[in-house]
């Protein structure tokens, strides 16, 4: 499981230990992934009286009741489970509802156990603070995230690559920002998922660093994926002339500035080739009309767009 998942379980299971009842508002509904992740489906009946689910918790058998509409239907449900001196650990998790401390149904089971609240960003900060300093957890963690979404960013720790916000929305990219950079060219469908996630900010950086692209300040995406495919591809083609004279729409598209820059072109181009064929030969012919250059009579050295 999930280093996020792992850090709310110590926490839920340390109190569960302790308390045996421990009664979860949870009003942002943050955490239903991981309640579904520890009953193991997501079937969840909506009935007066819920039922009572068998669940582990750090190895420790307990029982968990969920919260669908009935307060008196969740006193019912738990009463024959508490109406002893020590009652085997009991978890209800209360998701969408405020916690009301005057008029709480559930107090006696409150005071009895424990109230159990947290909030995901703050259990997220957290959990990447055993790996990475606050400067950096800011940009990793814009508020738009949710709870598949950090469960994704904090898995990539044991990962050579730095960890990503691109990486958890193109989760079969590869490890290198060329392969991340290629997938992102290759997917235009995913461009409102980048900008839903603040991830937008990263992409920039990946691009001006492994590139040394200039980038419009105030693009769109689209425009960014255009800018970015018309110098990968005239870069790589320029790069690879032989002997012949650099059409004038080539030179017109700026070129990689070091030895460095062109090297992780050539590898993004490689990437989508290998790995987004598809995608690649349309974006391609795109590129290559743009720039008219079918039909010329070039000799180069490496290969065609396509």
């Amino acid at each position: 499981m999930h280093p996020l998942h792992e850090y709310l379980g110590k926490q839920l299971g340390e109190r569960l230990a302790r308390d045996r009842v421990v009664v979860w508002y949870d009003t942002p509904r943050e955490f239903q992934p991981f309640i579904t992740e520890l009953r193991g489906d997501t079937d969840v009946p909506s009935t007066p009286i819920p039922p009572v689910r068998s669940i582990t918790v750090q190895d420790m058998p307990v029982r968990l009741v969920e919260f669908s509409g009935s307060f008196f239907g969740v006193r019912a449900a738990v009463e024959s489970l508490v109406s002893m001196d020590a009652p085997a650990p009991l978890l209800i998790y209360v998701p969408g509802v405020k916690y009301d401390e005057k008029n709480s149904i559930l107090l006696e089971l409150e005071m009895a156990g424990h109230r159990f609240e947290r909030e995901l960003h703050k259990v997220a900060r957290n959990v990447l603070r055993q790996h990475h300093e606050d400067a950096d957890i800011d940009r990793l963690l814009p508020a738009q995230l949710g709870y598949e979404d950090i469960a994704r960013l904090v898995s990539q720790g044991g990962q050579a690559a730095p960890v990503s916000l691109l990486r958890t929305l193109f989760l079969d990219a590869g490890a290198s920002p060329e392969q991340l950079l290629a997938a992102w060219l290759a997917g235009g469908t995913q461009d409102s998922h980048v900008e839903a996630k603040g991830a937008v900010p990263e992409l920039r950086e990946l691009l001006q660093t492994r590139l040394g692209l200039e980038l419009p300040p105030d693009a769109s995406l689209a425009r960014l994926r255009a800018v970015t495919l018309r110098f990968i591809l005239a870069g790589e083609f320029r790069a690879d002339l032989t002997g012949t004279v650099v059409p004038s729409s080539v030179e017109s598209v700026s070129r990689p500035r070091t030895d460095e820059h062109l090297t992780a072109l050539r590898r993004v181009a490689a990437a989508m080739r290998a790995h987004h064929a598809d995608a690649y030969t349309s974006l391609a012919d795109s590129v290559e009309r743009e720039l008219g250059l079918a039909g010329l009579d070039i000799s180069r050295r490496g290969t065609w767009f396509h």
